[in-house]
């Protein structure tokens, strides 16, 4: 068995047929035994833990296993030393979890930044909400907003702070794609319940003001089935980015930024740092708001134009659900004008996602750029590419 580090005490298999056959032992004592080497070795470093005392001011009872799995963790993947008594300065590791605490669905309480909070699920916002309201209001509005609630089954059951605009969207057009369509009503009922869920919610401080929805979703009645997002082809590219138009300039940008559509509208100048190549923007979720935009060489003229031009915005001057729509008429106006077959406004994200996957752009580069998590947390708080790395991965993207 493997020599273990100084002071991290001892584990002693005990042969086969027990069913817990590690024994951990720490100065002469026993602390059980357990089923995998795994378990002993993480109880062995619960009780140096709590004896050194390495845990963060924030740390409760809840979530004191989910440390200690997070500091073995990093214990294996050679981050951390594996005697707790080699640990350097563990600050930056009490944020790296407190990062993590969020992106599991905790937050921390404004006026306290050492309570943690348990953050509500939708559904249960909802339920608090209909149980204090339903005793006032007819069956019937209780029938159609039980039902309305059916409609964002996909996220009923996530953290509301975990809840991003693209998951509410798709709540939306799940009803106002399929096959049978979505009447006027049940699409205002299914915004009733966005609206008093989030209400309630910014009540409890597990989201803000600025996290309401409300104003960047698109729903509309419609029978029509909804087409599959489809990926422009270079040579298609290629006509949009020789097309003299304001609109195939826009379309140009989120071809080579895979930037959301309300997130390219609401871009403020102040953000736009054309000098060093790139924009600092995003919306809703933790790893899609305020992050770096690299700019491709091949769209700097096309900032520069807009720049240019008299508007609040990057190319608009209110930056809101109203400007998206004027987008997205003139997306499809341009799309039937050069003849080709995209209606879907997100067709450039799912495009950029795709061309910068095949020119080669490092993984963690893209989801960074495209405010997606990354998978491992290593990659997603531990490390940060420098400006040119970025700049350098986005070029990679050539359309020939």
């Amino acid at each position: 068995m493997k020599r273990r580090a100084k002071g991290m005490g001892s584990i002693t298999y005990l042969g086969k047929g027990r069913s817990k056959p590690f024994l951990a032992c720490l100065k002469r004592k026993s602390y059980g035994t357990y089923k995998t080497m795994e378990e002993c070795e993480k109880a062995l470093l619960a009780v140096i833990l709590e004896a050194e005392n390495v845990y963060p001011n924030y740390i409760n009872d809840e979530i004191k296993n989910d440390y200690i799995d997070f500091v073995y963790t990093l214990q294996q993947q050679k981050v951390l030393p594996l005697s707790v008594y080699d640990f350097p300065k563990m600050d930056l590791m009490y944020e790296m979890f407190k990062t993590k605490l969020l992106q599991n669905g905790y937050i921390f309480n404004p006026t306290n930044g050492e309570e943690i909070l348990n953050v509500m699920t939708f559904e249960e916002l909802w339920n608090e909400f209909f149980e204090e309201t339903a005793p006032t209001k007819s069956k019937q509005w209780g029938r159609s907003m039980s039902a309305a609630l059916k409609k964002f089954s996909n996220i009923k059951n996530k953290p509301i702070n975990q809840i991003s605009i693209e998951d509410i969207q798709n709540c939306y057009n799940n009803v106002m794609y399929s096959e049978k369509g979505v009447s006027h009503s049940t699409l205002t009922n299914m915004t009733i319940v966005l609206r008093y869920v989030y209400r309630l919610s910014e009540k409890k401080k597990f989201t803000t003001k600025n996290d309401n929805p409300l104003e960047y979703i698109d729903s509309r009645a419609t029978g029509k089935k909804r087409n599959n997002r489809k990926v422009f082809t270079n040579e298609e590219i290629k006509i949009i980015m020789n097309y003299n138009s304001d609109i195939a300039k826009i379309v140009t940008l989120y071809i080579f930024t895979g930037m959301r559509p309300i997130e390219l509208i609401s871009m403020k100048r102040s953000n736009i740092h054309l000098d060093k190549k790139y924009m600092v923007g995003g919306v809703k979720t933790e790893a899609g708001k305020s992050r770096i935009i690299p700019l491709h060489d091949r769209i700097i003229p096309i900032i520069h134009y807009f720049l240019n031009q008299n508007h609040t915005y990057l190319f608009t001057d209110q930056g809101n659900l109203s400007e998206y729509n004027k987008y997205a008429k003139s997306y499809k106006k341009l799309m039937s004008e050069l003849n080709l077959n995209h209606v879907e406004p997100y067709d450039t994200r799912y495009t950029f996602s795709t061309i910068a996957k095949t020119s080669g752009v490092d993984s963690s580069i893209r989801k960074k750029i495209m405010g997606h998590s990354c998978e491992d947390l290593t990659d997603d708080v531990y490390t940060h590419e420098p400006l040119p790395y970025f700049l350098k991965e986005i070029n990679k993207i050539k359309i020939c």
